[in-house]
């Protein structure tokens, strides 16, 4: 008899080796990081550790299952300031697969949710997998039917590798060396210098996120603090697992911002590194011809640091896309949709008026 329990300590050890048996064989052709410990230690400081919920399922002492949600603050137009529940992760050892596992461990996340009086609980999700199926089962519903999804491929000297790697037809492979390649270096910043962001530049990275709040329905309200807390988590990272936190800098005013970390992800073939972009933001007082620039240049900065990584990615940049757009990113609109539950009818009467074609500005976590 399989029992549903709240984590009080967290194994990282195990947490990893839960999360890589059970996601790689789902995430073989789109990707899924190598999960090992420091990458586990390091999302949950970074994200998860805002005020964590993890729950674990147990055959006797044997942990076979984890699931993980945090809960955090949130500005939602005509309702005001919320809780939410965000669930990251869901993991099942393939031999207690399709028990109903899965469907228990979100039910525990509710509970949790509405004991610390989250008035939403969500889940970004992919239509290639069935995750979605055990929220449905539960009451969730497609809300916003895309998180986007941007890639672009660091140059033609890797178009062919990463043709290989994530098994493309020939049709498909043609296409990527279409996409594949940089632009050129007179498209990027012509004043100031892209460099590595520290501690110092918290306050302005902060206030240009918050900006967003006047162009999103759906915005997670973010903290000094909060930032601090995710450049401190990048110490428990070790190599392929590398931070990336870069800034615009024009005489002291950030113009511009990238927040991320380099990864290894596997695919069905092989191994490969990209480059993952958490956030990027831009003073909004930026042309649209501006911010691509600084897009263009960070792509340059990051070929030049990490030549051998195969791609740049990233989601949660949605509200920029036509600048990246111009930066050469290709746009994938068809496989993260959101769904959610509301747990109070100030929220529901909003998801009914309000949800499609909003603007949102949501974390997608792995």
């Amino acid at each position: 008899m399989v029992e549903i329990k709240l984590l009080e300590t967290r194994d990282y050890e195990k947490i990893a080796d839960i999360l890589l048996k059970s996601y790689v064989p789902q995430w073989e052709s789109a990707g899924t990081p190598v999960w090992n410990s420091s990458y586990v230690e390091y999302l949950d400081k970074a994200y998860i550790g805002k005020e964590a919920v993890y729950v674990g399922a147990f055959d006797g002492d044997k942990m076979v299952a984890v699931g993980t949600g945090y809960v955090s603050d949130w500005n939602i137009s005509e309702v005001g300031d919320v809780k939410g529940l965000g669930i990251c992760h869901l993991g099942v050892l393939p031999d207690y697969q399709r028990q109903g596992i899965a469907t228990e461990m979100v039910k525990k996340l509710m509970d949790e949710a509405k004991s610390k009086d989250a008035q939403l609980i969500f889940r970004i999700c992919n239509d290639d997998l069935n995750d979605y199926k055990v929220l449905e089962k539960l009451g969730f519903e497609k809300k916003i039917n895309n998180v986007f999804q941007f890639a672009r491929i660091m140059g033609k000297d890797v178009a062919d590798f990463a043709a290989e790697i994530k098994e493309y037809g020939f049709v498909m492979k043609k296409m990527l060396k279409v996409v594949a390649g940089l632009p050129d270096e007179d498209k990027g910043i012509e004043e100031g210098k892209i460099r590595e962001g520290n501690a110092d530049d918290i306050k302005q990275c902060v206030e240009i996120l918050n900006n967003y709040q006047s162009e999103a329905e759906i915005l997670e309200k973010i903290t000094e603090e909060d930032f601090k807390r995710n450049l401190d988590s990048f110490s428990v990272l070790k190599d392929p697992y590398n931070p990336i936190f870069m800034v615009w800098d024009v005489d002291g005013k950030i113009k511009s911002f990238a927040l991320g970390r380099t990864e290894l992800i596997r695919y069905r073939k092989g191994d490969a590194n990209v480059n993952i972009l958490i956030d990027i933001g831009f003073d909004q007082e930026l042309s649209r011809k501006e911010k691509t620039a600084f897009a263009v240049s960070l792509l340059l900065y990051l070929k030049d640091k990490n030549p051998k990584n195969f791609a740049t990615n990233g989601a949660k940049i949605h509200l920029e896309n036509k600048a990246l757009d111009k930066a050469g990113f290709n746009n994938d609109r068809s496989t993260r949709p959101l769904y959610a539950l509301a747990l109070s009818d100030d929220i529901q009467e909003w998801f009914q008026d309000n949800w499609k074609y909003k603007n949102y500005y949501i974390p997608y976590q792995r």
